[in-house]
């Protein structure tokens, strides 16, 4: 799989957990500690999501960053 295929994956995943934890973007950016407008950007593909948005949002949705990737 390529960078832009993970990536892509990546930002469908995120709102999908966040859909299936029944969590607004407002809460999910709350819990992760980022911008309403980072998540929004991430979902909607105008963000790239590095490293430590990934611990972030991996600790909002309390699943080891490591699972997050072996499920894309």
């Amino acid at each position: 799989m390529t960078y832009q295929k993970y990536s892509q994956a990546a930002r469908k995943k995120v709102k999908e957990i966040r859909i299936a934890k029944n969590m607004t973007v407002k809460q999910l950016a709350g819990a992760a500690e980022l911008s309403v407008s980072t998540i929004y950007r991430i979902e909607n593909g105008k963000a790239e999501i590095n490293l430590y948005t990934l611990y972030r949002l991996c600790t909002a949705f309390n699943i080891k960053a490591s699972d997050f990737i072996k499920s894309l």
